[in-house]
């Protein structure tokens, strides 16, 4: 597969260029997310929920049939609404699906495999929603899976909260939209003319996370290190409707004491994002034609931190 000029590479080089390699990237890491949040969804992993025994063997056989399917059935847009329900399906039915895998010794032929994945490709099919319009992906959504994805050194321009209601006591947190202000000032002050994002609906560390599952009764959605919990369930709670809580985010930014040109820039470029299928607040900030400054203080970021210059 893997020798230039090989019949199998030379097969492979093609597929990959008929689809195109970004669109390819893109169909396997939508596959990694969902196969991530069947098992976050109850708390676990892939190894330690559908297999008992840790030293099992052939379990990476079990993960590629799982995978297939599920990247074929998101090719014809299958999606999982319930990830904790599915999880517990495959877990119920695991030795059905899997024992031709994981108690064979010899090596599988060919029609052995299709039949098993075949099977496991059918299970999940009746268990998953079909979506008749394949929606095209917009630039935010684009950009906010590239940002997801940046290393520690790169986050000076992105920052992710759960929102702006306090846990626990589901009021408006006054300190928080100062810190947002706060924020969306330094991201301003970069010397790179690059737009800073600072996305609602994002728990920045897995604690956070879970105290919003904890109040909400909900399960966040995991991609990669981050938790994606959306901001319905505070709108809902507090405003009744997600216009109600856009309005009342922006009258909270208006009266935060940021300097003119930067704040017309915020307000102007407030957005609600959907990613997958949860509402997300997107802010962005900017390098303005002179420095920002929030009270009259200038604030820079510095990685992850926002700090007086």
């Amino acid at each position: 597969m893997y020798k230039e000029d090989s019949k199998e590479n030379k097969a492979l080089v093609n597929a990959i260029e008929i689809i195109g390699k970004d669109e390819i990237e893109e169909q396997f890491d939508n596959v990694i997310v969902m196969f991530d949040n069947i098992f976050y969804s109850v708390k676990s992993t892939f190894s330690d929920f559908l297999f008992i025994q840790q030293k099992i063997p052939n379990k990476d056989e079990v993960f590629q049939v799982l995978f297939l399917a599920l990247y074929n059935l998101q090719g014809e847009f299958y999606t999982i609404h319930n990830y904790e329900k599915m999880a517990k399906e495959l877990k119920k039915h695991t030795d059905y699906l899997f024992n031709p895998i994981l108690k064979r010794q010899a090596r599988f032929s060919n029609e052995e495999w299709s039949a098993v994945y075949e099977s496991v490709y059918d299970f999940l099919k009746k268990r998953m929603s079909q979506t008749k319009i394949d929606r095209e992906e917009t630039v935010e959504e684009r950009e906010i899976k590239h940002r997801l994805s940046l290393s520690d050194f790169e986050s000076a321009m992105i920052e992710f909260k759960i929102g702006i209601i306090k846990i626990g006591t589901r009021n408006t947190d006054k300190g928080f939209i100062d810190k947002i202000g706060k924020t969306l000032v330094g991201m301003a002050n970069s010397p790179v003319k690059k737009e800073g994002y600072l996305i609602l609906g994002i728990a920045d560390n897995e604690q956070a996370a879970l105290g919003w599952e904890q109040e909400y009764q909900k399960t966040s959605l995991k991609y990669g290190n981050h938790y994606v919990v959306g901001i319905e369930d505070e709108a809902l709670c507090r405003y009744r409707k997600v216009d109600d809580y856009q309005r009342a985010i922006v009258d909270l930014l208006k009266n935060q004491p940021i300097s003119y040109e930067l704040k017309q820039y915020v307000l102007s470029n407030i957005q609600i994002v959907n990613f997958y299928d949860r509402k997300l607040v997107l802010l962005k900030a900017i390098k303005q034609a002179k420095d920002s400054y929030y009270n009259n203080v200038k604030y820079i970021r510095n990685g992850e931190s926002t700090e007086k210059a």
